[in-house]
């Protein structure tokens, strides 16, 4: 039997055998100094940490530095 979405929360979902399944969320980065929060780059992923670290990568900062500079939002 094909099983069913009961409810959804933030970041999960739970199916008709109330499984709790984590989903995945769209986050986004922006200069800590622009007062508009202009995203500069989004990526979806399981988490706010796992978001992050990929920004920082693909900035070519450490973690801290990157966090030290931009912010990251849903």
């Amino acid at each position: 039997m094909l099983n069913t979405i009961s409810w959804i929360t933030q970041n999960y979902f739970v199916n008709s055998d109330k499984i709790k399944i984590k989903t995945m969320a769209r986050y986004h980065f922006y200069s800590r100094n622009d007062s508009t929060q202009e995203p500069i780059m989004t990526c979806t992923t399981f988490s706010r940490l796992k978001a992050a670290k990929y920004f920082a990568e693909r900035k070519q900062l450490p973690l801290k530095t990157f966090l030290s500079l931009f912010a990251i939002s849903k």
